[in-house]
């Protein structure tokens, strides 16, 4: 939890500090800075959006947005890397890559939970789903709690057909 909250204040000091010297961004409202839906978590998670998206993709989407915010992206992307830091959006893969490249961290947790329980099961992403595969291991001891007409993070991955193949997996 400590390094999740390091990283996370990392991200939310690079992205404030790229900001102040970055010109105005178009589409970007300047007046709330904090909160919910102030500047600094739009700003991120709309480079989360760019990065899950694709450039095209992104610019099609989103064409109010001026070319300050790619060079923004960018260097936001390259700090975090040269500072070893994770955005949100690259936790679970990295989690998922982590496990995968050395079997006796995956076994050691495997070993820790031997029963792994996830509620809002429709809300999982494929990462999400593949990170629990993993640590229920061979012995598939998950237990999935959902309801496949409620699945409302959909931007963010999330299908209800995770917990639909559930009893095949």
């Amino acid at each position: 939890c400590l390094e999740a909250y390091c990283s996370a204040t990392g991200v939310a000091r690079t992205a404030r500090e790229l900001l102040a010297k970055t010109e105005r961004i178009p589409g970007f409202k300047y007046e709330v800075k904090t909160g919910r839906y102030g500047l600094l978590n739009t700003v991120i998670n709309r480079i989360e959006e760019l990065q899950t998206l694709g450039e095209a993709a992104f610019r099609e989407k989103r064409p109010d947005v001026g070319e300050a915010f790619y060079g923004l992206a960018k260097e936001y992307r390259e700090k975090l890397a040269a500072e070893n830091l994770l955005a949100y959006d690259e936790m679970v893969p990295a989690a998922i890559r982590l496990l995968q490249e050395h079997e006796e961290i995956l076994w050691v947790y495997q070993m820790a939970y031997q029963y792994v329980m996830v509620d809002e099961f429709q809300d999982i992403s494929a990462d999400q789903a593949e990170l629990l595969y993993l640590l229920a291991g061979e012995r598939k001891n998950l237990v999935a709690v959902g309801d496949d007409y409620q699945c409302i993070y959909r931007w963010r991955g999330a299908c209800p057909n995770y917990m639909l193949d559930f009893p095949k997996r």
